[in-house]
């Protein structure tokens, strides 16, 4: 087993500080683990700005998830950055020069460059395609983040689809399952879904068995009443990903009580429901948390002109506009539904199921980016690019990145009717 505070010494070169953090309601119900990590100094935070790609963690219902979630999230950052060096086997050249070996990232059906960069000169790194383990060549700033380079302008850099774990495989697994839901969330917010809710039964509480097989079921119903308790009002929704056996959870906490009302919104994608629920309801109660505790409600009003960060979006997430359309999207949700019998999927069968989906996926290998130190231990980190499916856009202005199929086929993939015309004029989407 991996040990988690030991990662985090700073003589192991990942982390310069780190904090542990017990709850402390009303504002933060969970645990908090923050990381500054060794890697990106030239990415501190610029004055102004709440968030930096140096510092990352986790919120969560007990210390022990918490830490082990933070920690990971910290690997699987520092991991992305680019002066950790190239993996071995990369490229100069073009797509047009490189073929059939280059992932074609400006076809409307990959949606992941400018078509005008299909002439300029790039680096590329080797990916694995899963189907086949066959070998195919992905520009590096599809990888990178953050990533400053002029080459970066023709694509939308993001840490999604990039996870860390005790061993290639669970990296793997992780960083799958969080691809699939990027596509979904994006489609499902993009196209107003209506989305079944998922009934949590709290007044049978008390009736959940023990055992660790239930102890995700338990913790959400307790995070549940927490939230209650401070004046919140928590929800999950369920979104079906066209995975048979893979459970995707939106989660939605809306904070109405407040001087400047508040929507945060969570997904989670995992063949397990319940923690699929929980995990989501974690993610919009941490946004939450990370908002209230960055501005006062008096400093929250419009959201920003553009978008081009994550620090961007989470001002938007605080803003009027932010709180306006996710309200607008859960009113559209529709009535309750049981949740989902639990099936394992074993990671190969997620694969295939990604390629009957359409999708292609390819993985990264960027474990020899770590400090040698957590090698040692035992953890690896991948990045995996799902080609065919939406990505998670952090840059709200780039009109290549819309995977038109995905959104024409939303529908009749996920069985949601679409919602009607949006009153809000702009929709980004309220994930940070």
């Amino acid at each position: 087993m991996i040990d988690f505070l030991a990662t985090l010494r700073p003589d192991n070169g990942l982390a310069e500080l780190f904090e542990v953090r017990p709850p402390s309601p009303p504002v933060d119900l969970m645990w908090r683990v923050v990381v500054r990590m060794a890697a990106g100094r030239h990415a501190d935070r610029r004055p102004g700005e709440a968030l930096t790609p140096r510092v990352v963690g986790a919120y969560g219902h007990s210390r022990t998830d918490t830490l082990a979630r933070g920690v990971g999230e910290a690997v699987e950052r520092y991991a992305l950055f680019p002066e950790g060096g190239a993996p071995p086997g990369a490229v100069r050249g073009t797509l047009r020069e490189l073929g059939s070996r280059a992932l074609p990232f400006h076809r409307p059906d990959v949606a992941l460059g400018d078509p005008d960069a299909v002439d300029e000169p790039l680096t590329w790194y080797p990916a694995r395609r899963l189907r086949d383990d066959g070998e195919v060549l992905v520009p590096a700033p599809l990888v990178d983040y953050p990533d400053h380079s002029a080459e970066a302008g023709a694509f939308d850099p993001s840490p999604s689809g990039a996870a860390s774990g005790q061993g290639a495989e669970m990296a793997l697994r992780s960083a799958l399952l969080e691809t699939v839901e990027r596509d979904a969330f994006t489609v499902a917010w993009e196209r107003r879904l209506r989305l079944p809710r998922v009934r949590v039964d709290l007044d049978a509480a008390g009736d959940v068995p023990g055992g660790k097989e239930n102890a995700r079921r338990r913790s959400l119903r307790a995070l549940w009443r927490k939230a209650e308790q401070a004046g919140l009002v928590p929800l999950v929704a369920d979104l079906p990903t066209g995975l048979p056996g893979i459970t995707c959870s939106v989660g939605v906490v809306l904070d109405e009580k407040r001087p400047a009302p508040l929507a945060t919104v969570g997904c989670n994608a995992t063949d397990d429901p319940w923690w699929s629920m929980l995990g989501a309801l974690q993610e919009a109660l941490q946004i939450r948390s990370v908002v209230v505790n960055s501005w006062d409600d008096r400093e929250r009003g419009r959201a920003p002109a553009v978008i081009a960060n994550d620090d961007d979006r989470l001002r938007y997430v605080a803003s009027e506009d932010g709180h306006r359309c996710v309200s607008e999207w859960v009113e559209g949700f529709t009535g309750t539904r049981e949740p989902r019998p639990r099936v394992q999927v074993p990671t190969e069968e997620i694969v295939r199921y990604l390629v009957e989906d359409g999708a292609d996926p390819v993985a990264v290998d960027l474990t020899h980016r770590l400090p040698a130190p957590l090698r040692e231990m035992g953890w690896a980190a991948m990045k995996v690019i799902t080609v065919g499916y939406q990505p998670l856009r952090l840059v709200e202005d780039h009109p290549f990145t819309w995977n038109a199929h995905r959104l024409r086929t939303a529908q009749a993939r996920t069985g949601c009717p679409a919602g009607p015309a949006s009153r809000c004029p702009s929709r980004p989407h309220p994930l940070p």
